[in-house]
C-alpha cells in the first residue's frame, strides 16, 4: 500500500527531485528526508528553500541552503 502511494505521489514530483524522494523513503538519509520536505513545501522550486520564510517550522534550522 505505501509503495502504491509513492508510486503516485512521484508522477506529481517532477524528475529533477524523483531521486531525492526515493533517497528519503529508502529511510537511510535524514538529510534527504529534510530536503525533500523542503522541496514539497516551497512547490518544488528548491532554489527558493533558501528564501524560506518560516523560521517556526521545525525544519527550518536543518535547511540544505547551499
Amino acid at each position: 500500500m505505501i509503495e502504491d502511494d509513492r508510486e503516485a505521489k512521484l508522477l506529481e514530483i517532477p524528475k529533477s527531485y524523483q531521486g531525492i524522494f526515493k533517497r528519503a523513503w529508502g529511510g537511510k538519509s535524514r538529510k534527504a528526508a529534510v530536503k525533500a520536505a523542503c522541496i514539497e513545501c516551497m512547490g518544488y522550486a528548491g532554489h527558493e528553500v533558501k528564501e524560506c520564510t518560516v523560521p517556526t517550522c521545525p525544519l527550518y534550522d536543518y535547511r540544505d541552503v547551499e
